[in-house]
């Protein structure tokens, strides 16, 4: 009786005590709840006028960029003329002293100014070698030499590359290094070669923009149009941009947040450039000072001690139950009172886990046999250091006497894009590898990239190329005819190699099989050893004249049928892809070209120019180019009468139209006809835009495109006249040696 009161006595104190608990906590609780909610809000508040602040000041130094590399663009073409017939002194430090006037501000690291094609850059230091500027002042791995003069060769609009590591090694026995942003002019509608790069110094940007005012825990994300990130601040890797902070790439409106955590993040979307920077600051006081977390700890503290002696009888009767459940682990837990069912859930979780990490060590082993190869095939200097842990994978085909390197491209038929049958990446993989172990004794098949996959195989003695031809071939057969039923394979291999330095050749094979492949090829396999690289092409200029022009009438048959004309010829002629891809890549450059004379919008332009890219490099087939040309061109007529009204009366309009049709009968009723205007109003127009006349605007331009023709060919002068819309030779040879000073023919003479 005694032990049974004082155990009734003891649960009323404890049930007291523990009420009594809960009461203060809830109280406590709602006190600090609303106090810690009330600075919240003042302290949010203060936290977007400082993101406001910086931000604005980001946007500011990338349009003053921008601009000094406009104004850089806008020198005379005639320096740029004598620069590229040799170095001409006074003209190069025209152009380095202009630029060092220009990119004074104190984040710039430096400018780098080159040509297509030259072997010199222009620097603040003066003239240097292109290559030793890239592996020396700015070497970084992930963008060498070749990477630029790549870059500079394509069309592109203003850029920024994302912040780097950039090492400086021009100084003998000194070597440093800094992040840098790179930032590249437009090279889409500049009429000379030049192309320029201003690197900006990280560290020095942040100083400029007042870094010190960000708040603690706070990070600062920079995005390009394109969603990339191109400066962070912060600590963090990776950003979910497809989950939550996709919410942040708004429709309306210049500022957007949402919360998430103990973090608010606020974007804001630049109206120069429509980057998007995204501040990520404290949602609330527990990420911004240690008091409240302190205050919190106590609070709940409270609790946790009347919990802690609500269950202290209870311990001793489920101590084998808590210590089975301590080893298994909470997250392994199911919902409910039964215990023995927790645990048998728990371990069937843990075996169901324990297959998925098999799974998931298979999957990285892949991935490191991927990341080596494509070290042993681009990165060079790799062989330096390379040692026996890192070949560990690939003993089995480099410790044979040959060896040789087979892609296999796969695509889904063009009858089957709906069908049930579209596998993994991964599946496609296991099936591949099952297929070539049966084959063959010493091979390594792994996915490189989209649906291609990479094979090395290992030979002792060196077999007959035909045989490894014909087995790749067997085995691409049974693939399309069982396991991978309406996909198309295409098989390609390498020359046999016996040294580990040669993996770079045989990729490089592989690389020419494919920009060789024919667009109608029916081969299944395709070897390096039979490459057929002549063809014949059809692309006339006459074709992408009548191109423009159909566009900028609005006659969607026409275009229609003329990019039918040139890909169904193309096609019947069977020519390589690589020309394929330089044909269609023409193409939709006129349509560019024409589209921003109409005045189409830029961002709609971009959207395009990123689906053709995604469409070339992904090797579709010639259908779904033509549907692609369908689907532009019948989106720029139909913007083509709305544009029109509004856009032809103006500078940007008129330049574009001359540059175009220059070549044509151009008078001033014409050109006052096609702009919706009289001819006494186009006048005045043009004069008080662009300061001349429109006769001695358009003598002007065809004398630039005929310097360009007496320089690099050899046509004659009456051809060339007729070329440039002269009616007679004796007329362009006046009007020549009034803007040139000399005739034509001396011209040539002298720069030759």
């Amino acid at each position: 009786m005694a032990k049974r009161l004082y155990n009734r006595t003891l649960l009323q104190i404890f049930f007291t005590l523990f009420f009594v608990a809960c009461i203060m906590f809830v109280f406590n609780f709602i006190v600090f709840n609303n106090s810690v909610l009330t600075m919240n809000d003042q302290i949010s508040q203060n936290n977007r006028l400082i993101a406001r602040s910086i931000i604005q000041e980001f946007d500011r130094c990338f349009e003053e960029i921008n601009t000094k590399i406009y104004d850089l663009n806008s020198l005379s073409e005639e320096i740029y003329n004598k620069f590229d017939q040799g170095i001409d002194i006074p003209s190069t430090r025209k152009i380095i002293s202009t630029a060092q006037s220009l990119f004074t501000q104190s984040y710039v690291e430096g400018f780098i100014i080159f040509f297509d094609d030259s072997r010199l850059v222009l620097t603040e230091r003066g003239t240097e070698d292109f290559r030793i500027t890239f592996e020396k002042k700015y070497k970084n791995s992930k963008y060498p030499p070749e990477f630029w003069s790549s870059f500079a060769a394509m069309k592109h609009p203003p850029i920024v590359i994302p912040s780097e590591v950039y090492t400086d090694v021009s100084q003998p026995g000194i070597s440093y290094e800094r992040k840098l942003l790179s930032v590249i002019g437009n090279t889409q509608t500049k009429v000379t070669r030049l192309n320029i790069i201003v690197f900006i110094n990280e560290k020095e940007l942040l100083n400029h923009i007042n870094r010190q005012d960000m708040l603690k825990d706070a990070e600062l994300i920079v995005l390009d149009q394109d969603k990339k990130v191109i400066l962070n601040t912060g600590n963090s890797a990776n950003y979910d941009t497809d989950n939550y902070l996709s919410k942040l790439y708004f429709s309306s409106g210049n500022e957007v947040s949402i919360k998430k955590d103990d973090f608010e993040y606020f974007s804001v979307k630049s109206g120069y450039n429509d980057y998007i920077y995204i501040y990520k600051i404290p949602n609330s006081l527990n990420a911004a000072f240690n008091v409240i977390k302190l205050n919190q700890i106590i609070l709940f503290s409270t609790l946790i001690i009347g919990i802690v002696i609500s269950i202290l009888s209870s311990l001793l009767l489920y101590k084998p139950i808590k210590n089975t459940l301590e080893l298994i682990g909470n997250r392994y837990l199911a919902p409910g009172y039964n215990k023995f069912k927790q645990i048998h859930y728990g371990i069937e979780m843990m075996k169901r886990e324990n297959e998925l990490i098999i799974n998931q060590i298979e999957t990285i082993k892949d991935d490191i046999i991927r990341s080596i190869f494509l070290k042993l095939v681009d990165d060079t200097p790799y062989f330096q250091n390379i040692t026996k842990d890192d070949l560990a994978y690939f003993n089995s085909i480099f410790n044979c006497r040959y060896f040789l390197v087979v892609s296999f491209n796969m695509e889904l038929g063009l009858d089957n894009k709906t069908a049930q049958n579209v596998f993994s990446t991964k599946e496609i993989s296991l099936t591949l590898k099952k297929h070539m172990e049966h084959h063959f004794d010493n091979c390594i098949t792994f996915h490189y990239k989209g649906i291609q996959f990479i094979t090395l195989i290992g030979v002792n003695k060196k077999t007959k190329y035909e045989d490894i031809s014909t087995a790749i071939n067997d085995i691409v057969e049974n693939l399309m005819s069982d396991a991978f039923n309406g996909y198309n394979i295409t098989a390609l291999l390498s020359n046999f190699y016996s040294h580990i330095e040669d993996c770079k050749k045989a990729f490089k094979d592989i690389k020419m099989c494919t920009a060789y492949q024919t667009i109608k090829s029916i081969k299944k396999v395709i070897t390096a050893s039979n490459i057929d690289m002549a063809s014949d092409i059809y692309f006339s200029t006459d074709s992408a004249e009548k191109l423009t022009n159909y566009l900028l009438t609005g006659n969607q048959e026409e275009c229609i049928n003329t990019i039918n004309e040139v890909l169904d010829n193309n096609i019947e002629y069977n020519i390589n892809y690589m020309e394929f891809t330089y044909i269609v890549t023409n193409l939709f450059t006129y349509i560019i070209n024409a589209m921003a004379v109409i005045g189409i919008d830029r961002s709609q332009i971009v959207k395009f120019e990123s689906e053709f890219w995604k469409i070339i490099n992904g090797r579709r087939n010639c259908y779904e180019v033509k549907v692609f040309f369908v689907r532009v061109i019948e989106y720029t007529v139909d913007n083509l009468e709305y544009n029109s009204s509004q856009n032809k009366l103006n500078k940007e309009f008129i330049i574009q139209y001359i540059n175009l049709h220059y070549s044509e009968d151009l008078y001033l009723e014409k050109m006052a006809d096609i702009v919706g205007t009289t001819p006494k109003y186009f006048s005045n127009f043009f004069k008080k835009a662009f300061g001349i006349n429109f006769v001695d605007y358009l003598n002007r331009v065809r004398i630039s495109h005929a310097k360009e023709y007496l320089k690099n060919s050899d046509i004659s002068i009456n051809e060339l006249s007729n070329k440039l819309g002269y009616n007679h030779s004796r007329t362009f040879t006046s009007i020549f040696k009034k803007y040139i000073g000399i005739p034509p023919t001396e011209y040539r003479k002298q720069y030759r």
